[in-house]
């Protein structure tokens, strides 16, 4: 391309007349006429790229602020097409300013910059997409404009290049699409890091608007995943940030908003770190010296380690959200912290008490939920770190307790009594999960971690009696309250009794903390001491008792009423009533607490005169409640009665006080006829109390509202505070004035805020389950629409709260949901008892069947049986036999399975389910002996015989029946010919299961045909009965044809018309496509018909993706597959356009996948060539469809694919614009698609987690190219067969594991591994896992998978021999001619990778095996790794020979070179090594093994069995090499067929008998040890089962008939 021309005088004019035009603001249509004539703008630009070339910088700054003005002003007069065309025109032209980038002027650079930015930031971005293609990004000097001014602190900031640069940037990724985005941030990420590395420097703006683009268009972005998020914003953006938290409020709002985006939750991390871990949490690990995790969300990880939360309140708050949303963390965490700071040292200084902060903060973080799959054993050890933080020591603790600053001392307290907190939330769950924990252990563990309770004792003594700071006494209290309630069993070792002289100043005065006072308390219980409070009595100087303070102190605090209780825990006073009645609910401590607004000086001085005489002579009124109600009433309401009278000239609000308590009273359950009559009894004067027809409730009350008999607008119920708010809730309900659908909002609502209630106080359902709570409202023999609505309610909330830890407190509702059941006769009051069986017990509701009749409602026998099957309880026989009839069918069914039966109880059920024709229980009991079914056959009637002959597959049989039936039959002219049970169904499977006759077959055929009742049932005439006798009996084909044409048509109608396919039309259709393979239906049907069945299936939106329906249509077209009356290019257009194919998910029903890739295969494969050219989009769709993977379906799409190439003679790889190495794990779904189509691209990406575990369960067997299928039945066989083959190699066949072949063909096209100027990026192919899978390719006995790998691994090597010639030749100061990628280990790989060439290029067919290969793949995780335990011997391994002898097992010799007897002499170390290589080999070895009897004679020959087996003898082996030796002897027997070399050569079955023998000798000591060798014992005994099961004759006649008995010593395992 020219560059631009000098600018003549006309075109400098034109300039002149630009600016001219530009300043007169009223001149628009002449600018713009001006700048739409000639070339006038063309001129403009050509000037202006001129200046740039020459470097006339003046003119240059001056034209570029010209043209940006220009734009401007085009757009603000939204000429928008003009806009777009001078913009283009200027973007064509930017080549020539990337010389005025090397001069880092700011004045010269930023107008160029700001105009760039404007054109990138008009009309939404339009211009972007041509901008990027035409803007090279990889110029060098783009990341200098980027380095921070010399003169920063002299000038303005945003006068630098840095700034222009910045906001032209940020404008850039804002605007563009967001695959660009992606590509500009992931691909050309030089601009970015430069931004980043200075940003710390940069202006506030600067940082809020780096941030907000993250957020908005990073974060955001709805079409990023989390990986990719992730791979953006990564460590380098996370340090940055984490530094940038005190500078912008932003940050921190960023970061909160980041790490709740792209966190992966995992439910198993927190889990499986607790012990033995038997879940499989997934994640990147992180490792440290003694410990290594498993991290969902490394990346959360690291931005926790990169703030310093003891130095910063707002790191504080960011570290506990961060850890409190992702729980993994937490351990981790302390483990760097441990690492790179220090333990926590408590001091008078600032990062000392931040430290302490933030172990205490840390330690009210409450763990997830432990999964139900969680059974393991739990480590004390482990769960200690979880409760006591990592960083604390004892020593450090005491130190804190004992500093001589109170201050510190405080926090120290804080700190235990927030670890006592955490400890308690632990055991709440560990108490509730299945883990298998010892308590006591734990305990133990964790006193050891924490100070001696004799320092906890000093710090009490060491507090000035004369100065008390309240708030540590308060501190101290907790925590000596923490030991005694966690750890008694110390209690014992110290002769613990509480200071008095401390605390009675606090809690005995007229203002007590009400606080300590309850912590006091609560000691002195725990110390079982008595209380030497005298609260009863008046307070020094003072004329009220401790009592009545409190009370009056209940309206600022609720834990008084918790005070209060604990006070009157040795005492009656307010106790017997509650204790001997049936309706009163709660102390009435709580309804007296309610009355505090009242309260009055002359109520004050009767309650203190009422608890003074109640306390000390209770029974005196206890025998006066007796006398005067003959109840007993509590002695506290009988002495106020009482001292009533001596209240003198009570006023108004004394009275009123009065009876709002009463009121109360009787809310919680007093009786009023009592209360009534001990008034009278003490002359207390009723007043108003007896006026009201509804008791009373104050206005402070929750709920009050709800009284009120307008039910207009919304009701503001304010939530419980205490247990009595709960019985006003109750109560209220009960006295409703009227029904209807506010009222019953109004109860819902109630309902709702009592449920949030008991969440946060659980301690309140014991009392609240009881039934003098619940039962007034809960439904009675004759229940109304109210009691039914709130029993439902009821019932729900229950359920909610039930646990298999807390059923006990259900047992009062459970028992009356029994006894309601019996009653049960209304529809609704069914229905509650039925969604209520839950609370019953076991024994109560088996006794209900066994009442069992008819009059029962059934729906509470069905809903019985359903409860026990749940709870999975066996029924008794007696219930069983019971309750066998058709209607209970179903749900019996599950039962019969659990329940072992005699012969006599056989025959019984057996009887009893014929005679009721209970086809499934009949069917079951038939699998469990058929033989004696049958020898019962001749005490049945005919019309038993037939319906079990329909039932028993037995040809013998149902032809005996037939001959006595068939006359019957021919006389009938009913279908049901033998009684009302008994139809021609039944009839129709016992010829199925009959010898085929031709006269018989006709006779029956013909009489149903004719029958009018048969012909219009569609369960009759479309059933699988006679669809199955159709295809089994010897009927004409034109007595049928018609009845084939109407069952195609009946098939059509009925996936049309319906959502939801029965169970009977399933089995006809599975019967009815047997059909294809005795005729050609094409020929016999009309193809139309057929055509249009095929469209109106591929046309559904729901049994397109339907398994059983796809394999129908696979049958049907495979039956006609010649057949040119197959309308296959239109159903192939159908069948791609619907967007639910099962092929279009990532995951779903692989068996749907496969049928659905056949339909695909078989209708292209009928005209291929037009299919390629006429079907739209149909290559575009099937590579949407490709997964590359080595599952069934994607092999046949391999296929297909390989087919379309033929034909087209184009690679479908030439589709793909965008190729992307997928590096982080994926949790956001299972897998990333290999193919996906973008807005404007085409991406393909290869997943690293995929990769990964493709190496991880490779096998050679598991790639087998496609057999020829011929039959229909070759499909349904080769699914079956690929599905076994899978699990023979314990991999779920709906795994991903990449197809070889197709995996290196996409890597050779890759060009994001493969550059243009044939480099390679060896290191990334080596650190992700690919190279490994290459070699493993080569173990397949396939040439052209094995001709693409060793065309990769040439590459490769002729890559790093290059750059090694290239870097050798290198003179200093000289430039490379070409980019070199840094590998250290270059060298390395070259010798490897060329030792793997050698073996196979120079060999041919004496290349090395299979096992060879894959322990030669395992190496390159090795030599990747310096530090690895193999490496050196690898290393060693690779010099000798220039390639690899085939008949060497690697590393064997080296390894096993040790003699077991010389092991002791080594240093740990070595030990430690030894035994990594030692597993390492077993590993690797184990893995390598393959389907291949050579790799067997080679590990044979080599002395590998006989070492093994000598191994397990030695006493220095651990439990887990045991292990690996059991394994690998394992996998041998699996995978070979004749073990006849391992019984007669290396003699197996003796080594086996002698291990265990030596495993039971060793037995009977109940140690860990003796756990390890039973469990060692039963894996032997499998060995020995699996030995026996491939055992051969020759063998067996090798040990002298002595086999079977040698097994049965090897399979007997010891007995504890």
């Amino acid at each position: 391309m020219s560059g631009p021309l000098k600018p003549s005088s006309a075109q400098l004019e034109v300039t002149l007349k630009a600016k001219k035009l530009l300043a007169d603001t009223k001149s628009n249509i002449h600018f713009t006429s001006f700048l739409e004539k000639g070339d006038n703008y063309e001129t403009l630009i050509n000037n202006w790229a001129y200046y740039s070339s020459v470097r006339n910088d003046n003119e240059l700054i001056e034209l570029s602020e010209l043209l940006d003005k220009i734009l401007q002003r085009v757009q603000f007069l939204e000429q928008i097409d003009l806009y777009r065309v001078i913009a283009l025109h200027l973007i064509k032209s930017m080549n020539h300013i990337y010389p005025i980038f090397e001069t880092l002027k700011p004045t010269l650079i930023s107008p160029i910059l700001r105009l760039l930015t404007h054109i990138v930031e008009f009309n939404e971005g339009s211009l972007v997409t041509e901008f990027c293609e035409a803007f090279n990004f990889k110029n060098e000097h783009l990341t200098e404009l980027l380095e921070p001014s010399t003169k920063r602190k002299y000038v303005d900031f945003k006068s630098t290049t840095r700034y222009s640069m910045i906001q032209f940037y940020i404008q850039i990724l804002s605007n563009a699409s967001s695959h660009l985005r992606k590509d500009l941030l992931l691909t050309n990420k030089y601009i970015f890091n430069r931004l980043l590395k200075h940003l710390e420097l940069d202006d506030d703006e600067v940082v809020k608007n780096f941030v907000e683009f993250l957020q908005d268009y990073v974060v955001q972005e709805g079409s990023f995943k989390k990986a990719t998020k992730l791979q953006i914003i990564n460590e380098p953006v996370l340090s940055v940030l984490a530094k940038l938290l005190d500078r912008d409020e932003n940050v921190y709002e960023f970061l909160r908003s980041f790490a709740k985006d792209v966190a992966f939750h995992d439910d198993k991390v927190w889990a499986c770190d607790l012990g033995e871990n038997s879940l499989q949490s997934g994640g990147a690990e992180v490792k440290f010296e003694n410990h290594s995790f498993k991290l969902y969300n490394k990346m959360i990880y690291y931005l926790a380690t990169q703030l310093k939360p003891w130095k910063d309140a707002k790191q504080l708050a960011l570290f506990i959200e961060l850890a409190s949303q992702n729980y993994e963390i937490f351990l981790p965490f302390q483990y760097f912290v441990s690492t790179h700071i220090g333990n926590f040292s408590p001091k008078l200084t600032s990062t000392a008490i931040g430290f302490t902060l933030m172990l205490t903060k840390m330690s009210y973080l409450k763990p997830p939920k432990i999964p139900e799959t969680a059974t393991h054993n739990t480590n004390s050890e482990s769960l200690s770190l979880h409760i006591v933080p990592l960083l604390t020591t004892k020593q450090s603790l005491i130190r804190g307790l004992t500093d001589p600053s109170k201050f510190i001392n405080y926090l120290t307290l804080q700190l235990l009594n927030s670890i006592f907190h955490k400890y308690n939330t632990v055991l709440g769950q560990l108490s509730t999960s299945n883990l298998l924990v010892d308590f006591s252990d734990l305990s133990n563990t964790i006193i050891e971690r924490i100070p001696d309770l004799s320092t906890i004792l000093g710090c009490f003594k060491a507090i000035d009696t004369d100065n008390v700071d309240e708030l540590y006494l308060l501190a101290l209290t907790m925590t000596l309250e923490g030991y005694l309630r966690f750890f008694p069993q110390i209690t014992g070792e110290f002769a613990v009794s509480l200071p008095q002289e401390l605390y009675l100043p606090l809690v005995g005065s007229s203002t007590p903390n009400v606080v300590i006072l309850d912590h006091y308390l609560t000691l002195q219980t725990l110390l079982d001491s008595s209380f030497s409070l005298k609260w009863w009595n008046p307070i020094a100087n003072d004329d009220h008792s401790l009592f009545t303070h409190l009370i009056r102190l209940s309206s600022t605090s609720e834990r008084v009423g918790h005070v209060l209780e604990t006070l009157n825990l040795n005492h009656i006073v307010f106790q017997d009533s509650r204790n001997h009645s049936n309706t009163i609910k709660i102390s009435p401590i709580y309804p007296l607490l309610k009355t505090v607004s009242r309260l009055t000086d002359q109520v004050c001085k009767l309650l203190d005169e009422t608890i003074s005489r109640s306390i000390k002579t209770p029974y005196k009124y206890i025998d006066l409640s007796f006398s005067v109600t003959k109840r007993q009433i509590s002695p506290f309401i009988v002495t106020l009665l009482e001292q009533w009278k001596f209240v003198k000239s009570p006023s108004e609000e004394t009275f009123a006080w009065l009876y709002t308590f009463l009121n109360y009273l009787v809310i919680n359950g007093e009786d009023p006829s009592v209360l009534e009559a001990l008034m009278t009894h003490f002359n207390v004067p009723f007043g108003k109390w007896l006026n009201r027809k509804k008791y009373y409730i104050d206005d402070s009350s929750p709920g009050n509202r709800v009284m009120l008999n307008n039910m207009k607008g919304e009701f503001q119920i304010p939530p419980p505070k205490n247990d009595f708010d709960v019985v006003q809730f109750f109560y209220k309900i009960s006295n409703l004035d009227k029904a209807g659908p506010k009222i019953n909002e109004s109860i819902v609502l109630m309902f709702n805020k009592l449920e949030s209630y008991l969440l946060d106080n659980p301690q309140s359902l014991k009392r609240i389950t009881s039934r003098k709570f619940w039962g007034p409202l809960f439904v009675s023999d004759k229940p109304d629409d109210r009691q039914l609505f709130v029993s439902f309610l009821v019932n729900e909330l229950f359920q909610n709260f039930w646990t298999k830890n807390n059923a006990h407190l259900f047992q009062e509702y459970g028992n009356h949901i029994a006894s309601l059941t019996p009653k049960a006769k209304d529809n609704v009051l069914v229905k509650l008892v039925t969604s209520a069986l839950w609370s019953v017990d076991k024994d109560t509701l088996l006794s209900f069947l066994g009442r069992f009749n008819e009059k029962e409602r059934h729906e509470i026998v069905f809903a019985i049986l359903d409860e026990l099957s749940s709870r999975e309880i066996k029924l008794p026989f007696e219930i069983l036999l019971l309750l066998i009839n058709e209607r209970y069918e179903s749900y019996i069914l599950p039962f019969i399975d659990s329940i072992k039966l005699d012969k006599n109880q056989y025959v019984a059920l057996l009887t009893k389910s014929i005679g009721f024709h209970c086809k499934e229980i009949t069917r079951k009991l038939i699998i469990y002996s058929s033989s004696l079914a049958l020898s019962q056959v001749d005490q049945l009637p005919l019309s038993d015989k037939i319906f079990l002959g329909s039932m028993l597959d037995y040809r013998e049989f149902a032809d005996r029946v037939i001959e006595e039936s068939l006359h019957k039959f021919e006389k009938s002219t009913s279908l049901h010919f033998f009684d009302s049970k008994i139809d021609v169904i039944d009839f129709l499977n016992l010829f199925n299961h009959g010898t085929p006759s031709k006269e018989r077959d006709r006779i029956v055929f013909s009489k149903v045909l004719e029958n009018k009742e048969f012909k219009s049932t569609e369960n009759y005439i479309f059933s699988e009965a006679f669809a199955s006798f159709v295809y089994t009996s010897e009927v004409n084909l034109k007595e049928v044809q018609t009845w084939l044409v109407n069952s195609f048509l009946y098939i059509t109608k009925k996936v049309a018309e319906n959502d939801t396919l029965g169970d009977n039309f399933l089995a006809f259709l599975t019967s009815f496509q047997r059909l294809f393979k005795k005729w050609n239906v094409w020929k016999i049907v009309q193809p139309s018909i057929l055509n249009t069945q095929l469209q109106v299936i591929f046309q559904h939106k729901q049994w397109v993706s339907d398994k059983f329906l796809l394999k129908y249509c696979v049958l049907l077209i495979s039956a006609g597959d010649r057949e040119p009356a197959i309308e296959s290019l239109k159903l192939l257009q159908i069948f791609v356009n619907n967007e639910l194919v099962e092929l279009s998910k990532l995951t779903g029903d692989e068996e749907s996948k496969y049928y659905s890739s056949l339909i695909l295969h078989k209708l292209i494969s009928m005209d291929i060539k037009t299919a390629s050219t006429d079907v739209s989009g149909l290559l575009e769709q099937l590579l949407t469809y490709y997964q590359g993977s080595l599952r069934p379906s994607d092999l046949f799409i391999k296929v297909i694919l390989s087919d379309l190439e033929s034909v087209t003679e184009k690679s479908w790889c030439t589709l793909v614009d965008t190729w992307v190495y997928l590096q982080e794990f994926s949790y956001e779904h299972d897998y990333s698609p290999l193919i996906s189509k973008g807005e404007k691209d085409t991406v393909l990406t290869l997943d690293k987690k995929v990769v990964e575990e493709s190496v991880e369960i490779f096998d050679p067997e598991m790639y087998q190219s496609i057999p020829s299928l011929k039959r229909i039945s070759d499909y349904e066989e080769f699914y079956n067969a690929r599905t076994l083959l899978f699990k023979r190699a314990n991999v779920d066949h709906v795994r991903i594991i990449y197809d070889p072949e197709v995996f290196n063909l996409l890597l050779l096209s890759n060009p994001e591994l493969f550059k243009d100027d044939d480099t390679i990026e060896v290191k990334n192919i080596v650190e992700s896992g690919i190279l490994q899978y290459v070699v493993l390719s080569l173990t397949i006995d396939d040439r052209s998978c094995n001709r693409i790998a060793l065309t990769i691994l040439n590459a490769m090597y002729t890559s790093l021999s290059d750059d090694i010639e290239l870097l050798e030749n290198k003179k200093e100061g000289e430039k490379l001619p070409r980019k070199i990628y840094p590998f250290k280990d270059r060298h390395l790989f070259k010798l490897y990778l060329g030792k793997i060439l050698a073996s196979f290029l120079n060999f041919g067919e004496d290349r090395p095996s299979s096992f060879i290969i894959g322990v030669i793949s395992q190496f390159v995780p090795v030599l990747a790794n310096p530090t690895h335990p193999v490496f050196e011997k690898a290393y060693r391994y690779l010099l000798i020979g220039p390639w690899f002898v085939s008949t060497e097992i690697p590393l064997f010799k080296s390894i096993s070179l040790l003699k077991l007897d010389e092991y002791h002499k080594l240093s740990v170390d070595e030990q430690k090594l030894y035994y990594d290589q030692l597993t390492w080999l077993l590993n690797s070895y184990r893995y390598s093994l393959t389907l291949d009897d050579d790799n067997l004679k080679m590990l044979s020959l080599s002395g590998f069995f006989p070492w093994l087996m000598n191994l397990v003898n030695s006493p220095y082996i651990s439990s887990s090499i045991h292990l690996q030796i059991q394994e690998f002897i394992s996998k041998v027997l699996r995978l070979t067929e004749a073990n006849e070399t391992l019984v007669t050569r290396h003699g197996i079955l003796s080594w086996l008998e002698a291990l265990q023998y030596t495993l039971r000798r060793e037995s009977g000591k109940n140690t860990e040890e003796d756990l390890v060798n039973k469990f060692n014992s039963i894996n032997v005994s499998q060995l020995g089962l699996q030995l026996d099961l491939t055992v051969t004759k020759r063998t067996k006649d090798w040990t002298y008939d002595n086999w079977d008995t040698a097994i049965k010593r090897i399979c007997t395992s010891f007995l504890p």
